[in-house]
């Protein structure tokens, strides 16, 4: 499909009578046959405050004059997944929109462009410019032109450091998004301070940053974060996870898929993470209530209760609860692996199965076991305990986990043939 301009798919889309022929000044656009758009009562168009026109091969901007005349009560565009290479287009067609104050321009190749060269006078509040590989001087100048910004989304644009003009701030950006770069040093997060003084939340998940350093000027720099996402990071100590209670303000915290979590369950996790996290009021979207907080730093001082590498967090929990009695056979630690008993007709056999592996998995080790095809066998399941009140379980769903089942020692898997 060959490139067009914004204003022959505003003609497409919403108009008839709408062409690059007609632009002039004091010039109007009527109505004749049939649109989607809507009109006033004389048939003139009126566009929507909201165009979505993503994926829609818009290369130029068009008529200037069609663009002031239709679009001056525009507040949100949405312009993703285009064929913009020049920012001198995107200006032309923003420039008119006194009204706009969302734009989206993620998915158009932005690697080449030039800086913009437009006036500081725009009302945009919200600035998407995800997957643009837009260069650090196109992004200042962005910053440069939009003295309301409150929101900027820079995610997955191949980012390994942050290229922000250091003579430069903007106080009014509250929100920034920078996920899925392979940014790697915590020192590209003083940049982001430095530029974004009134941050209030930071979005970073998907970085390859590997930890966080004990010398960071903490009481220097966000200062008003109150909200950070750094889920799918490298984080690998706990002690990472200790410092982050040393932002000022940080009370809201995603992390999800750290390798440092990898070893416990889904409430262990949790559990672990609030107790070392005391500043922490919201984890991963959930609010932590008081007795949730409470149990969980019950449950982490018996978790180091016996062991040698206590963290200076036990001490603190200890302090605050008292040094508490184990309870009988709890441990935070997970418990992977159980023996079960495998019953085929005469046959009968005691394995021992992974939990995290699927009914398929099973299916497959028993089809090994019985020389048999997993394709052709229906598998049961018998829970020792409530197997007298609702009798063997078959397990149709070949990718459910067998945790989810809750299936212990001593359990049964009876095997048919179909």
């Amino acid at each position: 499909m060959s490139c067009c301009s914004f204003t022959d798919v505003l003609y497409t889309k919403y108009g008839e009578e709408i062409s690059e022929e007609i632009g002039g000044p004091g010039f109007e656009i009527f109505l004749v046959g049939s649109y989607p758009g809507r009109a006033s009562p004389s048939g003139r168009l009126i566009l929507p405050k909201i165009l979505t026109l993503n994926d829609c091969n818009i290369d130029s901007a068009g008529s200037t004059h069609v663009i002031e005349d239709l679009c001056k009560d525009v507040e949100e565009l949405d312009l993703a997944q285009n064929e913009f290479t020049d920012t001198s287009e995107i200006e032309k067609i923003i420039s008119h929109m006194p009204k706009l104050w969302f734009l989206n321009l993620s998915h158009n190749d932005l690697s080449e462009a030039k800086p913009l060269e437009m006036e500081a006078d725009l009302c945009i509040t919200s600035l998407v410019l995800n997957h643009t590989y837009a260069p650090w001087h196109v992004v200042n100048s962005f910053l440069r032109c939009l003295p309301k910004l409150e929101e900027l989304y820079l995610s997955l644009n191949d980012y390994a450091s942050v290229g922000f003009d250091p003579d430069k701030d903007y106080p009014s950006v509250k929100q920034f998004h920078i996920s899925g770069n392979p940014i790697d040093s915590w020192d590209h997060l003083k940049h982001i301070a430095t530029c974004f003084p009134n941050l209030e939340k930071l979005i970073m998940a998907d970085s390859s940053l590997e930890s966080v350093p004990d010398s960071f000027h903490w009481s220097d720099h966000f200062r008003k974060l109150h909200s950070i996402n750094l889920n799918n990071g490298q984080f690998r100590e706990w002690e990472d996870i200790d410092r982050l209670n040393n932002f000022p303000q940080l009370d809201s915290f995603r992390l999800q898929g750290l390798p440092v979590l990898e070893e416990f369950t889904e409430k262990e996790r949790r559990q672990h993470l609030i107790a070392r996290l005391s500043c922490a009021k919201r984890l991963n979207g959930s609010p932590i209530p008081e007795k949730e907080r409470e149990d969980a730093e019950r449950a982490f001082i018996r978790f180091y209760l016996d062991r040698n590498d206590k963290p200076k967090r036990y001490y603190e929990l200890v302090a605050k609860h008292g040094k508490l009695n184990p309870l009988v056979n709890v441990s935070l630690a997970p418990k992977k692996k159980v023996k079960v008993n495998i019953v085929y007709q005469e046959h009968r056999e005691t394995i021992e199965i992974h939990v995290e592996k699927t009914v398929k998995d099973l299916k497959f080790e028993i089809g090994q076991l019985l020389s048999m095809s997993p394709s052709k066998l229906r598998l049961f399941y018998i829970d020792k305990e409530m197997s007298h009140a609702f009798g063997p379980e078959e397990l149709k769903f070949n990718s459910k986990k067998l945790y989810s089942i809750q299936v212990q020692d001593g359990d049964e898997f009876l095997v048919d043939q179909k």
